[in-house]
């Protein structure tokens, strides 16, 4: 086995289920009913603006919503909680406005990193609720 490609789904679902916590978090894992893809939120706080930010979609008030979304930063990555959008006309043309929200109980030195790393790489501000 040559590394982490070599496993199958399950095999790094259960890796990754066994990984210790973050620095400082404590995990309040709730499974929010999600049949599409039956994901485990990481706290209830997210899952509760997880359950808000679906029923906007729902009501066709965000035209664009993602769950779970990888940003590639210097040295790591940054996996939004929510990523949600809307198509805006600029000059005639459609533009896709994003919108990067992170539920945050509470901000660990990583966070902060890649808050800063994502203002200066992608011109993204995340949001936090």
């Amino acid at each position: 086995m040559s590394g982490w490609r070599d496993l199958s789904e399950s095999q790094l679902r259960n890796l990754t289920d066994k990984a210790a916590p973050k620095e400082g978090r404590v995990k309040g894992a709730v499974k929010v009913d999600d049949p599409a893809t039956g994901k485990k939120i990481h706290s209830k706080k997210e899952a509760k603006y997880v359950t808000y930010m679906r029923q906007r979609f729902h009501d066709e008030e965000i035209e664009v919503l993602a769950l779970q979304v990888w940003f590639r930063l210097e040295g790591s990555k940054y996996i939004a909680d929510v990523v949600s959008g809307q198509v805006v006309m600029i000059d005639g043309e459609p533009h896709l406005k994003l919108q990067v929200d992170d539920a945050k109980g509470f901000r660990t030195e990583m966070f902060k990193r890649s808050k800063a790393q994502m203002r200066e790489r992608y011109g993204i501000e995340i949001n936090e609720v």
